[in-house]
């Protein structure tokens, strides 16, 4: 193919991008990309290729729109640059395609390195960094972001503005998508102005029948809908509907969108049926192959189709079908089981997107965003469970629960599919050190406070992230199983939890639903789960959190005993009354929510029929935590560690980190030195061999070096939150002889540690308070730890009290000594403390912190240590013998 003609093709398909024909586009451009890639002309080819992506996911076709992006991007790369703006073209894509398949985490990246590239290459002022910064607000705005959606999108339009005028054809795009910004922050006057200015100038770009203008009548028809004026909006809907009809490139998106939004409509108004009708009716531009128009029919698979769409519609129809259940009481079952249908399909949906995610940020993000979702799937499938008995419902409802949980080791490959996956070693290895690289970013940008090395570590961690978003692509293509490394498919059943629970212990799961734009949860589902038992019971989620709250702060802050209590009594008759009879006797696992994970259950008052009086939980139950039904159920066959021990560190710090820590965790200096430490971690080598890491010998470097040779891990020392987020703590270290670290150990470093232990005690302040994700729950310093490898963890809920954790922490050790499992351990030395103590020391504040996180086993340690009371024992039997023995000799013959 020569020059003029390939130039002929490009002009032409053009024009009939410029035009929306986006079918006629791909066939022209596709007609020339071989030639081009045959001659070498890289620029051009690269640039034809996005042109060629573009009219694809215009179209629909977003798998392979994403697959040829992503092949572009490496020969962007490599051919152009990194920096060239046609490399920019190509990231736009990515990020286009990642955002209309649903995977909202990644968007965002491509779009801001996307931005990075067009401002070094165009400067600010440049239409293409203005687009960037469009797409870039409209991520935001589809996630609620409030604050990072209207900067970027007014910056667009700022953009936009200085270099076409405020008038121009090209600003349609950028005045829709403020309208929906408007619009889902309630402000509907603004909304309404900026859809009827769009419409307008699309009108005038494209002229009147076109795609654009009929999305911005169904966003019009929104505003109206919100106002209660249905009327007005059925109208524009028939509108929008010839626009279709009569469009000379009809938009399959734009269809969908008119079918959609009248469905949604129809439910608004109670409609329910005619609701399922229409959306129905939409399931063929996507899946050609299901065509049923009976509102309970669902498709056998979305495979066809499996992105953010099709999981939107889905939902949508499972909630009409429950409505219409409520009214037809009947066919409720049907109905139900229906909806049901849909869930699943739903569920396999974020499967697959879940399953493209590379890193913890995304990740959780991704599920605090879905988290919502999941539940609202589990209260349907207990519904079920109600009306059929069937405790398949039960374990299903478990499942979707435990789903935003179900995490296991980004860095370290996960135990139930290594064995079994053909994954070539080098590629196993090239995805640690990826996330370790990842990690090792993060930490600086933690700990770093220059702006300038802030803005180039946010540069660096945005190519490390496209980085691993690439390989792990490339990955998963060439080794299907490769995404199971991260995200292995679990199942769990009702029976498994029931089998592996004893006769004296009960499962308690809580979890958190909210309302959109809500920051307080709206209701707890609750889940109690005996050895033959099974029960649950929703919490309101308003009065859960302001008793969690409350009774946190008090018992926290040391306040009066009667006050917390009081409080306290409350909270417990709130969480347990429901299934007081089904724990009574009982041991307790607690798999709590976020909020719930800062309860002390310990410190809960009941009534004790036993005694006939008020006594605190502790008394008549062992009670521990758990991060996950999974976490629960699993038998983990830990690597085995190369010392036999236990590893027990106690730093001391300089005059300057003195200063440093009581600034940070606001604390006056004098209280920094714990004289308590030295003597919890002297006290543990009474019964456990022991390697003591103390003063300024326990350094963060000296840590990292020796934590993976050991199976049990004891830091005694202070947890420090960080000056800019409180809920990221630290823990400090000396630094007087560390040349390498900080002296400050964060979550992010514990992740690149390779630990292998099967508990750490971190007698440390608020090592168990983290941020709390809807999802995963809180994301304290024990939990990255365990993200790390380490299976069980003590930790402390408030500033530990030095006095209290130097009596609780050597008692726990002396029981494990004795064979008492990890929980119990820490129960009795908690209740040793409690009967020792004074009026004062009886307050929870000093014993109720700390908390055990784990499974229910003993430590299996070499007890090197000669007991002292029965050394005790021997001394006076030879003393004896040696008496009697002098006193036969002296006797007279």
């Amino acid at each position: 193919m020569d020059g003029s003609f390939i130039k002929k093709h490009i002009s032409k398909a053009d024009l009939f991008l410029e035009s929306l024909n986006y079918d006629s586009a791909e066939i022209y451009y596709l007609k020339v990309i071989p030639s081009l890639k045959d001659k070498g002309n890289w620029g051009l080819y690269c640039s034809i290729v996005n042109k060629y992506v573009t009219t694809l996911w215009q179209q629909g076709n977003l798998v392979e729109a994403e697959k040829i992006a992503r092949g572009n991007l490496d020969d962007c790369y490599h051919y152009l640059g990194s920096n060239d703006p046609i490399s920019g073209d190509c990231l736009l894509n990515i990020g286009a395609t990642l955002f209309l398949t649903g995977q909202a985490g990644m968007t965002t990246e491509y779009f801001k390195k996307a931005i990075h590239v067009y401002e070094k290459s165009y400067g600010h002022w440049h239409t293409s960094t203005a687009k960037a910064y469009e797409w870039l607000g409209t991520a935001h705005e589809s996630v609620s972001d409030t604050t990072l959606s209207y900067y970027y999108l007014s910056e667009s339009k700022r953009i936009w503005t200085k270099v076409k005028g405020v008038n121009h054809t090209d600003l349609g795009d950028i005045y829709r998508y403020l309208g929906l910004y408007y619009k889902r922050f309630g402000k509907l006057d603004s909304a309404i102005h900026c859809f009827n200015q769009s419409k307008v100038l699309f009108d005038k770009k494209y002229s009147v029948n076109n795609y654009k203008s009929v999305k911005c009548l169904n966003n019009i028809c929104d505003i109206y809908e919100a106002l209660g004026n249905f009327d007005t909006a059925f109208i524009l809907y028939n509108q929008a509907l010839e626009l279709i009809k009569n469009d000379d490139a009809p938009n399959q998106y734009a269809t969908m969108m008119t079918l959609f939004n009248i469905g949604e409509a129809y439910q608004r108004t109670g409609e329910y049926y005619r609701a399922l009708q229409y959306f129905q009716s939409i399931f063929p531009l996507y899946l050609p192959s299901f065509h049923d128009e009976n509102i309970l029919s669902n498709p056998e698979s979305i495979e066809e189709y499996p992105f953010h769409i099709i999981k939107i519609l889905l939902l949508y129809k499972a909630r009409n079908l429950i409505f219409l259940s409520n009214e037809d009481t009947l066919n409720r079952l049907e109905y139900l089981k229906s909806a049901s249908s849909c869930y699943d399909l739903v569920e396999k949906i974020i499967r697959r997107i879940e399953t493209s995610i590379n890193n913890y940020e995304v990740l959780l993000s991704f599920e605090s965003l879905n988290a919502n979702i999941m539940l609202e799937m589990a209260k349907n499938a207990l519904q079920l469970y109600i009306l059929t008995g069937d405790t398949h419902y039960f374990s299903i409802a478990l499942n979707y629960i435990e789903k935003n949980k179900n995490m296991a080791s980004i860095k370290g490959l996960n135990l139930f599919a290594e064995n079994s996956l053909k994954i070539p070693e080098e590629i196993k290895q090239k995805r640690i050190l990826l996330q370790d690289d990842y990690n090792v970013i993060k930490d600086l940008l933690f700990t770093s406070r220059d702006k300038n090395q802030l803005d180039s570590l946010d540069n660096l961690l945005l190519d490390k992230k496209i980085e691993l978003d690439m390989f792990n692509w490339r990955a998963s293509n060439k080794y299907p199983a490769f995404k199971d490394l991260n995200w292995p498919d679990i199942s769990i059943t009702l029976d498994d939890i029931q089998m592996k629970l004893k006769s004296k212990q009960a499962l308690i799961i809580y979890a958190e639903s909210y309302i959109d734009y809500i920051l307080t949860p709206d209701e707890i589902i609750t889940i109690a789960i005996t050895k033959d038992d099974i029960n649950y019971f929703m919490i309101d989620g308003p009065r859960l959190y302001e008793l969690t709250t409350n009774f946190y702060n008090l018992i926290s802050n040391n306040d009066q005993k009667s006050r917390i209590d009081s409080t306290g009594y409350l909270l417990a008759s709130l969480l347990l009354e429901p299934i007081g009879k089904l724990i009574e006797n009982k041991d307790l696992i607690i798999i709590p929510s976020q909020h719930i994970s800062l309860v002390p259950f310990d410190a809960l008052p009941e009534f004790s029929s036993d005694r006939n009086l008020m006594s605190y939980m502790i008394e008549d139950h062992s009670i521990w935590k758990s991060y996950s039904i999974n976490s629960f159920l699993q038998e983990i066959a830990l690597s085995q560690p190369t010392n036999v021990g236990i590893l027990a560190i106690a730093p001391g710090f300089t005059k300057a980190n003195k200063m440093q820590i009581a600034m940070l965790a606001k604390r006056d200096t004098s209280l920094i030195n714990l004289s308590g430490a030295l003597t919890e971690c002297r006290e543990i080598n009474r019964y456990y061999n022991t390697k003591l890491l103390t003063g300024f010998n326990a350094t963060e470097q000296e840590f990292k070096s020796l934590s993976g040779n050991y199976p049990l891990i004891h830091l005694s020392t202070h947890g420090v939150p960080d000056t800019f987020d409180e809920t990221m703590v630290s823990l400090a270290f000396s630094n007087q002889n560390d040349t390498k670290e900080d002296g400050f150990l964060n979550m992010y470093e514990i992740f690149n540690l390779d630990l292998h232990a099967d508990m750490i005690v971190l007698s440390a302040c608020k090592t168990g308070v983290g941020q709390l994700n809807k999802g995963a729950g809180n994301l304290s310093l024990a939990w990255a730890f365990n993200r790390a490898g380490v299976q069980s963890s003590v930790i402390s809920l408030w500033d530990a009290n030095d006095y209290a954790s130097s009596v609780i922490m050597p008692g726990f050790y002396r029981y494990l000594s004795k064979g008492n499992t990890k929980p119990e351990a820490l129960r009795k030395a908690k209740l040793d403390f409690i009967k020792s103590s004074d009026e004062i020391t009886s307050n929870p504040y000093f014993w109720a912190g700390f908390e055990y996180y784990g499974n229910d086993t003993g430590i299996l340690l070499q007890q090197n240590k000669i007991p002292y009371w029965p050394l005790t024992g021997i001394l006076c039997v030879i003393v004896l013998f040696l008496y009697f023995f002098l006193k036969v000799i002296k006797a007279p013959h």
